[in-house]
């Protein structure tokens, strides 16, 4: 498998704030498709962040770009 993080920031208190940016086109009513397609992934991304940066990860969420849509992971 391969992936690359988007978007990774740490805030005050320590803890990480992980987004992934996606393209497919949902409505807002869609959003579980995107947590069942693509969860697995984020997984990965969080056990990364926490085991290579040794900090927790906080938030996560993957932003859709065509529609603005966030989506807490």
């Amino acid at each position: 498998m391969q992936g690359v993080i988007d978007c990774l920031w740490q805030e005050d208190d320590g803890g990480w704030v992980l987004v992934d940016y996606k393209s497919d086109r949902i409505s807002p009513g869609q959003t579980h498709l995107i947590l069942e397609r693509y969860s697995g992934q984020m997984q990965l991304y969080r056990y990364a962040v926490e085991h290579i940066l040794g900090q927790p990860v906080k938030e996560a969420y993957f932003y859709m770009v065509g529609s603005g849509i966030v989506i807490e992971a």
